[in-house]
């Protein structure tokens, strides 16, 4: 009787075993498949970008250092900041109600930034501005199409060659070649583009003027072939900037050029075309559509939105430095 009790436990045991090494077996498999779909869909590997980390505790990382530190945890020359105290400390108190109060001032309102929105900006004057207007409101817009052919060539040389250092973006279906991100240099694609790298310190109302900005992009915006309008809809991280797009390389298969657009809010549609300008919010609900069978480029650049004084730009800058997506 001891000797059947003996083999039924150290068979329970063998079986035992086997039911662990099934398990193991099966949480590595499941590892294995989430880590594909991340490898997949989310191509940044840094776990505090900006873009894929929560907005919601983004903002509350900044407002948590607002309210510890005060004005001193984004002041870092005392001798830059040519206001007085009291200056300094209502913007300040500006920003951080803007941060505190966010959710609430989005309710019912056409913008919808992920992380910070700025009260008292013109937002209908800005939402989607034509070709034949962008040129009067940004002088920055000028300077880049008088270049349009210096830039167009270092692009097509950077295409011949296939050395440029791409972002995948699987999701909204592009690729990205950013020769500033999240107002960092991505040195290895600037040295690519050295003459454009230079054209863009001389924008004026470029965020990357201000340097190591947050909200700072520069970058070649390749759109996939055939994307279609979608119930999916993207919006900035602020309202703070308009979004400028130059068309560098767009084919298109009809002459009224209906196929490749931006749509702003559902229904306003911003057409892509060569040597062609457009500017918007990206803060408000927008979509990518290219409904040809070709890829399209376009030259993306970030501005301030134009009712930003000189003073509250370097203070945004400060505030919503870059450093926080390192």
């Amino acid at each position: 009787m001891f000797s059947s009790l003996k083999k039924l436990a150290e068979l329970f045991c063998d079986q035992l075993l086997y039911f662990r090494l099934l398990i193991v077996i099966i949480l590595v498999c499941v590892h294995r498949l989430l880590l594909q779909y991340v490898i997949k869909f989310r191509h940044c590997p840094n776990p505090f970008c900006s873009r894929c980390l929560d907005s919601d505790t983004m903002r509350e990382r900044i407002i948590k250092i607002l309210e510890n530190n005060g004005t001193n945890s984004y002041i870092n020359n005392v001798d830059e900041i040519k206001e007085s105290k009291k200056e300094v400390d209502q913007l300040y108190t500006l920003v951080l109600t803007n941060l505190v109060q966010h959710k609430r001032l989005l309710l019912k309102n056409i913008e919808q930034p992920t992380i910070y929105y700025h009260r008292g900006l013109s937002s209908t004057l800005y939402n989607h501005i034509e070709h034949k207007d962008v040129l009067k409101t940004y002088l920055d817009c000028k300077i880049l199409l008088d270049q349009y052919d210096m830039i167009l060539q270092e692009f097509i040389r950077v295409l011949q060659h296939d050395n440029g250092k791409w972002q995948n973006d699987s999701i909204q279906k592009r690729s990205l070649l950013y020769l500033y991100k999240n107002g960092v240099e991505h040195k290895t694609n600037c040295k690519l583009m050295p003459k454009t790298f230079e054209l863009l310190q001389t924008l004026p109302n470029a965020i990357i003027s201000n340097q190591d900005c947050l909200f700072g992009n520069c970058m070649i915006t390749c759109l996939n072939s055939v994307v279609l309008p979608t119930n999916e809809q993207e919006h900035g991280i602020t309202s703070c900037r308009i979004r400028c797009h130059l068309g560098l390389k767009c084919t298109i298969q009809d002459s009224d050029n209906k196929q490749v657009y931006i749509l702003i809010n559902k229904h306003k549609r911003l057409s892509l075309e060569n040597r062609h300008m457009i500017a918007y919010n990206d803060s408000i609900m927008h979509q990518y559509v290219n409904n040809t069978n070709y890829k399209q480029y376009v030259l993306t650049v970030d501005l301030w939105h134009p009712d930003l004084s000189s003073s509250m730009r370097k203070h945004l800058t400060n505030i919503f430095h870059s450093r926080l997506s390192l």
